[in-house]
């Protein structure tokens, strides 16, 4: 055979083998998924859709159940990055492609948790509006309307929330931040859709739908969901001014990137099983997923959109090239006095209730 007709049925041979990118991504023809009830968003049909294609397109079945005391016997567990932290934290060797799908997306991958979701905090309104702070926010009055919609009974979310407002500072005691940052909280409180308070993200988004509130809070992969009909939006207002411990005032607060925590993600405990990983990073499933299911799953970076950036508004497109920059975990402090915080806003308990009266006194 001459040497370029051998080079040729070398290429031609080689590209027909599959296992070049794919075998990376192979598993066990028997996928054991687990997942973590949320009281905020049910997951559970988009894994038992995602996990029908990928069972379809590899040939092999999968059980999905409820996780309790048995985490191990799970190859994949499912749920929020904050509540998949409770279970050993392992070391986990990576294959190619997702390490790639991290590396594009410039996020810093550790222990065996792998994000698929990373949220910052967005108002949407169904009128035309101008940008404003929180202190503005807790001010505003609408006769007609709810000023504020938001779940603020879900641990999470709250906490994320203040963790957010104060430009991710942690929540300490005796802070004068935090105890302005709850008063602005407790006035907004006034004219807050209680009647959403603890509902849950369907019933959020029916409160938006129905006009209900002049703002209501959502994460920012709303913005993606096709059916989501909005005429101003901007990013969680923080407050116009923060505590300056060097000056001794309050200064006036400059914010350059948004707040973001890790949302939906997923637990490994079998490294031998990742090809359903390697399907849920897919391009096309992740473009799917922010368009076609309303779950509020967010791009990790602006590198996820690329292909239908066309659709996407231009001060979106900002807090995507930034929301990477600054991720945050829940603060444990925020955590521990989360029911505090609520008394607070509510009304129901003073700030200064919340300082441990031994260390107030020393």
């Amino acid at each position: 055979m001459k040497p370029l007709n051998f080079l040729i049925f070398i290429l031609v041979f080689f590209s027909k083998i599959p296992f070049i990118k794919s075998s990376e991504c192979v598993g066990t023809k028997n996928l054991n998924i687990g997942f973590l009830q949320n009281e905020f968003i049910d997951y559970e049909p988009y894994l038992y859709y995602e996990l029908g294609n990928f069972a379809s397109k590899s040939e092999i079945s999968f059980k999905v159940e409820l996780v309790e005391d048995n985490y191990d016997k799970f190859d994949i567990i499912f749920g929020e990055y904050q509540d998949l932290k409770i279970f050993q934290n392992k070391e986990l060797t990576l294959n190619t492609e997702i390490l790639d799908f991290y590396k594009r997306n410039n996020i810093q991958i550790s222990g065996n948790i792998l994000p698929l979701d990373l949220d910052t905090f967005v108002i949407l309104s169904k009128d035309d509006q101008k940008e404003f702070s929180f202190d503005e926010l807790s001010n505003f009055f609408n006769p007609m309307q709810y000023s504020l919609g938001a779940n603020l009974l879900y641990k999470d979310q709250l906490i994320k929330l203040i963790t957010y407002n104060l430009n991710g500072a942690p929540l300490e005691e005796n802070d004068i931040n935090l105890e302005y940052l709850l008063s602005l909280y407790s006035s907004t409180y006034e004219n807050l859709n209680k009647n959403i308070i603890e509902s849950n993200f369907i019933e959020l988004v029916e409160s938006f739908d129905s006009n209900e509130n002049t703002f209501t809070v959502f994460s920012d992969g709303i913005l993606l969901n096709k059916n989501i009909n909005y005429r101003y939006f901007q990013l969680f207002p923080t407050t116009k001014y923060l505590w300056s411990e060097v000056e001794g005032i309050f200064e006036r607060s400059t914010i350059n990137s948004p707040i973001s925590f890790f949302g939906f993600s997923a637990y490994i405990n079998n490294q031998e099983d990742l090809g359903f990983i390697c399907h849920l990073m897919d391009k096309n499933i992740r473009e799917n997923t922010f368009r076609n299911f309303n779950l509020q799953i967010s791009p990790l970076s602006e590198r996820e959109v690329e292909d239908i950036s066309l659709n996407i508004p231009i001060n979106y497109k900002e807090i995507l090239l930034n929301k990477n920059k600054n991720i945050y975990e829940l603060d444990s402090y925020g955590i521990k006095n989360y029911e505090k915080f609520i008394q607070i806003i509510s009304g129901k308990r003073e700030f200064k209730e919340l300082i441990n009266s031994d260390n107030y006194l020393n």
